[in-house]
């Protein structure tokens, strides 16, 4: 027993292969699998297509109504002006911040600092930067509340530009062009 041991050892270390020691096994030999061309028992069962999920189940793209349209596009102008908010609120909320650590400094450096002014520094500079997170979240929130009303409205052929190439309405107008008499009057 010993020597067998000794020798997968060796033959681990080394790298070489022994015929002695069988491959560890990921699954016991009498577990089955399956077969990828058999059918499961969930393929064959036709209750998991009864309803209103199945085959033959309308497109959400169909019945893309005007309301819906008008809610993604304030939904992504809503998203926009979070952008702007929060890009220009982080941006003066930090130049603030960084005024007020300013002043701090250079108080504590000319020694004239006194604790209600240390109070009062402190007090605004944490303000300062709870704003400043709170824009930066907001801009966040701006820019994924847009970029999903325009991913969905770019999906489903909304009026956002710039609009997909292979829309129904465009294929459709492109198909049929209009007489060159209606469009010379």
């Amino acid at each position: 027993m010993h020597a067998r041991l000794i020798a997968l050892c060796l033959a681990a270390t080394t790298g070489c292969a022994t015929a002695s020691a069988p491959a560890p096994r990921l699954f016991p030999s009498t577990m089955a699998v399956g077969s990828m061309g058999e059918r499961t028992q969930f393929e064959l069962d036709d209750s998991s297509t009864s309803g209103s999920v199945g085959r033959d189940a309308p497109d959400d793209d169909v019945g893309d109504t005007d309301k819906k349209k008008r809610r993604r596009k304030i939904l992504f102008f809503v998203g926009l002006a979070g952008v702007g908010f929060g890009g220009v609120g982080f941006t003066g909320f930090g130049i603030g911040g960084r005024v007020v650590q300013g002043q701090m400094a250079n108080a504590i450096e000319d020694n004239s600092l006194t604790r209600d002014e240390k109070a009062t520094l402190t007090t605004r500079g944490e303000v300062l930067n709870a704003l400043a997170i709170t824009s930066a979240v907001i801009g966040i929130a701006g820019v994924l509340t847009a970029s999903i009303a325009y991913g969905i409205d770019h999906a489903r052929c909304g009026d956002l530009p710039p609009r997909r190439a292979n829309c129904p309405d465009r294929d459709e107008a492109q198909a049929d062009p209009p007489p060159a008499e209606a469009t010379a009057q």
